[in-house]
Order: structure tokens, then sequence, then C-alpha cells
């Protein structure tokens, strides 16, 4: 039993299928694409507001739960009357996430064989790359009233540096809050990602003069990142969004290196 984040999707990319699992309605997104491609369809699902409900969990008699740490702490002991739980924390790498769900579903073999799987996707697709000629790559996104720089310990951060790019984090953190007037700090950049999940939080940066003369913007190498690719390569990377999520991230970063980026005034 699991939630609709990557706890069920590594538990899917290993061919488990659990009894059910509560569907967050997460960002309004439905099932993501590679989620359908998965089967999620044919699963059963309760509504759940993201925290775990023991009473439904335990209608289901399942034998383990997995969740995010988040969303199971709040009724951690409970949960623990019912089943063995295994919480993964949001900042689990993928490798990590996958590695401990296999073990805890007993599925070892297909965990180690999931990564290899997507590892080896990697590094094809950093070799069509071929490093973008080293341009500098950073990402900052405005949400509300915040600019969101990410750091170099980020997801996105270090999957950009897997794929042999010069990515740049304004810091060694996850992610640093910062005011939109701050957008300077950006200027390193000859690449520059926006992930776009608040737009209107991203046409106001985008129409902010000094966001215009950045570096990247002036030089067509701004792109702001849809929802779906950045769920895919940002919040769900893993053995199941890695195919739908590599080969768009490569046309993307390929066509801002030339010069095809979003043209602002």
């Amino acid at each position: 039993m699991t939630s609709d984040f990557t706890d069920l999707e590594f538990l899917l990319s290993l061919g488990v299928h659990p009894v059910a699992y509560g569907n967050t309605g997460s960002w309004d997104r439905g099932s993501l694409p590679w989620q359908s491609t998965a089967g999620i369809a044919d699963l059963e699902s309760f509504g759940t507001t993201g925290e775990s409900n023991p009473e439904i969990i335990a209608r289901y008699s399942p034998d383990l739960i997995i969740g995010m740490k988040t969303c199971l702490e709040p009724a951690a002991e409970r949960l623990s009357q019912i089943a063995p739980v295994v919480a993964l924390d949001w900042t689990t790498s993928w490798r990590d996430g996958v590695a401990t769900v296999g073990q805890a579903a007993f599925v070892d073999e297909a965990a180690t064989a999931a990564i290899a799987r997507t590892d080896a996707l990697i590094s094809d697709t950093a070799a069509s790359l071929n490093g973008l000629g080293g341009k500098p790559i950073m990402i900052g996104s405005m949400y509300g009233d915040q600019l969101y720089v990410q750091g170099d310990a980020s997801a996105p951060g270090v999957l950009l540096r897997e794929l042999g790019l010069n990515y740049r984090g304004y810091n060694a953190e996850l992610m640093t809050a910062l005011s939109m007037e701050q957008a300077e700090v950006l200027a390193p950049a000859d690449i520059l990602l926006s992930l776009a999940s608040d737009q209107e939080a991203t046409t106001r940066f985008e129409n902010f003069a000094v966001f215009q003369n950045l570096p990247a913007v002036k030089a067509r190498a701004y792109a702001p990142v849809e929802l779906l690719l950045s769920s895919a390569f940002v919040d769900n990377f893993g053995p199941l969004s890695a195919p739908y999520a590599l080969p768009q991230l490569a046309e993307l970063l390929s066509g801002l290196a030339a010069g095809q980026g979003k043209q602002l005034p």
C-alpha cells in the first residue's frame, strides 16, 4: 500500500502492484503519463489529503505500508500495528529509494535491474548531449512571491551533472528562497531553466526587467519547464519516469544551447 508519489512509482517500476494506493490529487495533475503506462488505472485507490488514514488502510489488510515520511509520521504508531512501515524522505535519492523499496518488497534483483537500466539511459543521454559546450546551467523558479534557486545538492542538479553538464548550484544546499529583486544571482548561467509550477508567478518573473536582462534570457537560452516535464525530472525522477523525462530534457537543453529558447521583450 502506497501513496501516488515516488513510493508508488518505485513499486510499479519493480513490477509490484499494491493492493491500493492513496490518491492525493497532487497539483490537480491526475495520473502522470508514466504512471498510466505502468497500469495505475488498474489499481484500487482511495482519496487522501496526503496524511495516512489508518482506518482506511487497515481495511485492505496490507502486508507492507510504503509512503513518504511526512505523510506517515502523524499516524506512524497506529500504522505500525497494521503492517511493517517503510518511510521515504523527500530528499531520498531515487537509487536509494528504489533499493529500499526493492528490499522491503523482497524484489532486490528487480531493483538492481531497474537502477542499472536507468543508469544506462542516463549514460546514453549524456553521450547525446556531449556536455553542451560546457555552458553553465542554473535553475531559478518563481513560486508565489519567492524566487527559488536550486542548489548543488538538489535532485535536478545532481541529475544534470550525471548528464555531464556544467550545472551551477546557487550554493551547497538543496534550494534557497530569495526575493525576485535578487534575480541577478542567475547571471552566471548561459542556460537557464525555470520550473513553471506557478504560471502567474512565472509570467510576473518573465516581465521583470532585471530578469529580462540576464545573459541567458537575452541569448534566448531560457525556458520555463512545463509541469509534466518538471514532475518527471525533478519531483518524480526514477526508473518509471526516466524514459519520459530524459529524451524531452535532452531536446530542451540542446535547443537552449543553440539559442532556441523563449523570446522575451
